[in-house]
């Protein structure tokens, strides 16, 4: 058997070994854009882009070389301006500090109102003190639309005839007819029509849903018929089955958003109670002298 005698090549393998982890370590971050002498790499630019406001950034996605160049003046226009020291002039020098104090102050209360360290016997307690208010409505619905193109050779329903329709559905529920027959029927969800109305079920803190329909629905007892409900286009109604109770894992994202605001609200009274501006001229504010 032939054997080799590693020893004098260990150093030159740790070296190696280590040249290719520092390597693999290493993420390249290329300049993408140069900006009045400032060198922008990609993952500055995508910070900077990620914190945007909603319309500026649809400004960015709609037409990047224009937001690239008002950038640019801007970046200009706003060095100028230092240069000119207009940045310590009145009243601008107030409305930066006023504008930055106020900034300051809405991103903290947003970190208090987001902090997510919650723990699972504070989420159990909410749960159990809160969980009513969050119940499901399981119910029937049947939509009747208007103000739609008619097919060639039909005339549009008009929203009066809509409502005729609805009328008599909600009269012959009332009456004792199968609510899931009559949307079988007359009901033109596509989603639900063929299942007899069944919605999924509907949650008193999905911002999805509509209000109105939130509205007509959960005041219901079961077996009851809600009242016609008038949105853009269509009229709906409803047949309330019964309510089911939450689970703790359905509403982990609403219990910690909850647990976190009134955490947030307790601690900016905290922060008010202990913060007073202490007038020392009265008169100067238009107020009456302190006797």
């Amino acid at each position: 058997m032939v054997t080799f005698d590693l020893s004098p090549m260990k150093p030159l393998i740790l070296l190696t070994l280590c040249s290719v982890a520092l390597a693999a370590q290493t993420v390249p971050d290329p300049v993408v854009v140069t900006i009045e002498g400032k060198d922008w790499t990609q993952t500055e630019f995508v910070k900077l882009i990620s914190s945007l406001p909603p319309q500026v950034k649809r400004g960015y996605d709609s037409d990047k070389q224009g937001w690239l160049d008002q950038f640019a003046l801007m970046t200009r226009l706003a060095a100028i301006a230092k240069q000119e020291g207009l940045d310590q002039k009145t009243p601008f020098k107030q409305q930066l500090e006023y504008n930055t104090m106020a900034f300051l102050a809405q991103i903290m209360l947003n970190e208090k109102g987001s902090d997510n360290n919650v723990t699972n016997e504070a989420m159990k307690a909410w749960f159990e003190s809160n969980k009513s208010q969050y119940k499901r409505a399981r119910a029937l619905g049947i939509r009747v639309s208007w103000g739609t193109t008619a097919k060639e050779g039909e005339k549009g329903r008009t929203d009066t005839e809509a409502a005729s329709i609805i009328d008599d559905v909600i009269k012959r529920a009332q009456a004792g007819e199968s609510f899931a027959d009559l949307a079988k029927q007359y009901s033109e969800d596509a989603a639900s029509k063929n299942k007899g109305g069944e919605f999924p079920l509907f949650k008193p803190e999905d911002k999805a849903t509509n209000e109105s329909i939130k509205s007509a629905i959960f005041p219901l007892k079961p077996g009851e018929i809600s009242k016609a409900v008038r949105l853009p286009g269509s009229l709906y109604v409803f047949k309330l089955v019964e309510f089911v109770e939450p689970s703790m894992q359905e509403l982990n994202d609403e219990i910690i958003t909850q647990i976190a605001r009134a955490r947030a609200i307790k601690w900016i009274e905290t922060v008010r109670q202990e913060t007073k501006a202490q007038i020392k001229d009265p008169v100067f504010f238009g107020m009456p002298e302190k006797k």
